[in-house]
């Protein structure tokens, strides 16, 4: 059987003290005027204290108090249906673990009775470790809210909304406050939540970063965004990571992602004579090969025709090169519209080739493609093999197959 001693303390004359324990069935005190019906009064700087005690065992034989066993409570009831009731409301104090001399673990569970009800049920709790549970008694953090009700915290600035009022919570960690939500009155109807980050030892170090405005834009460095997204400074997106400049499109669901590289081939019977050479200027056909005629020094010319703000990621010609006396040389230009002004973007020779196996070149570049201002084209001609200058065609043994150009949308 438990034992419950309850202890009063009072100092009287400034010097004596007395204790007095009893050990009653019932202890009631029935008045029609408020005062105060229990009264603890100390001196000398010392607290006044209800205590309560619980044991196991029996009053006789008292053993280790165990877990989950209610030390004390404090419980208040009321009147109804002539008659007082039990307790509807209390604070109750209890074992979180089996007592041993080191190890006295506690908690304190607080009880209410829902309106409408008759039973007292336990609302919230203080773990042993300080954690505090509200609808639940295990919680597993400092503030462990549960239940079934879709708004579990509400927090509320009763000032009237205006510009610059704000609802602010704060994150610190050690001496630094490293970030906040806010909830910012933008007009006396109208707010944004703003997201807080940079850590600093004063929350006015605290910067805006994220903003979210009532009518649901998003603004990252912007806190007046005025898309549903609003950056203000640069962007990267992982998923669109590459190598190379290019454009990034949006499909019919508004995913976005980097063009597919495109091809576009160009045949050697697309080709025309790009002067009026006073030697044999005649393009000539082998298999579908061009070729110039030996002793001609004229340049073979192909338009390149591709999309506006296309990216050009490569160039591969494809030549046979098996004279040892001369190279062929390819040069992509182009040509401005107005002025008539050419600029050369690549240059390569089949210089060092000297075999009937096909051969290809990769032509790297970051050449964006601008219809409105330019044309372009890629010449094909001879050169001897120390420099580029014009040397003369050598028959079938120098031969230009078809053209690969390969750009970005």
């Amino acid at each position: 059987m438990k034992r419950l001693l309850i202890i009063f303390v009072s100092v009287i004359n400034f010097a004596w003290g007395q204790s007095v324990s009893i050990t009653p069935t019932s202890l009631k005190k029935n008045t029609d005027t408020y005062q105060n019906d229990i009264e603890l009064n100390q001196y000398g700087n010392t607290s006044a204290i209800i205590t309560g005690r619980a044991a196991s065992g029996t009053a006789a034989s008292p053993s280790n108090t165990v877990t989950s066993t209610e030390l004390f409570r404090i419980g208040a009831g009321g009147y109804a249906n002539s008659a007082f009731t039990p307790t509807r409301t209390s604070i109750g104090f209890w074992t979180s673990e089996s007592w041993t001399s080191t190890g006295n673990g506690t908690r304190m569970v607080f009880y209410t009775t829902q309106n409408g009800t008759a039973l007292q049920t336990a609302k919230m709790l203080i773990d042993h470790n300080g954690n505090i549970g509200m609808g639940t008694v295990t919680p597993s953090a400092r503030l462990h809210l549960s239940g079934t009700e879709t708004e579990k915290m509400r927090l509320e600035n009763t000032s009237t909304l205006a510009t610059n009022i704000t609802n602010d919570m704060y994150f610190k960690t050690g001496s630094y406050f490293t970030g906040a939500i806010k909830s910012i009155g933008v007009t006396s109807q109208s707010a944004r939540m703003g997201f807080y980050t940079f850590a600093g030892t004063n929350t006015q170090d605290l910067l805006e970063r994220l903003s979210i405005t009532d009518g649901g834009n998003v603004g990252i460095g912007a806190t007046d965004p005025l898309e549903k997204l609003h950056v203000s400074g640069n962007i990267r997106s992982s998923g669109l990571a590459g190598t190379g400049v290019r454009q990034v499109f949006a499909d019919v669901n508004g995913t976005l992602s980097t063009g597919v590289p495109q091809v576009m081939a160009y045949g050697a019977y697309q080709l025309a004579t790009a002067d009026n050479s006073a030697l044999n200027n005649l393009i000539q056909f082998n298999n579908r090969d061009a070729y110039g005629n030996t002793g001609s020094d004229s340049d073979f010319s192909m338009g390149i025709n591709l999309p506006q703000g296309s990216v050009i990621s490569n160039i591969i010609s494809y030549v046979i090169d098996n004279s040892a006396v001369a190279d062929i040389a390819m040069a992509f230009y182009k040509k401005n519209h107005t002025t008539g002004s050419i600029s050369n973007l690549l240059f390569i020779t089949t210089s060092g080739i000297n075999s009937t196996t096909l051969q290809t070149t990769n032509i790297p570049t970051t050449e964006t493609i601008d219809n409105n201002i330019y044309s372009y084209f890629i010449n094909f001609y001879p050169v001897i093999s120390s420099g580029i200058t014009p040397n003369y065609w050598q028959g079938t043994s120098m031969k230009i197959r078809s053209l690969v150009v390969k750009y970005n949308l």
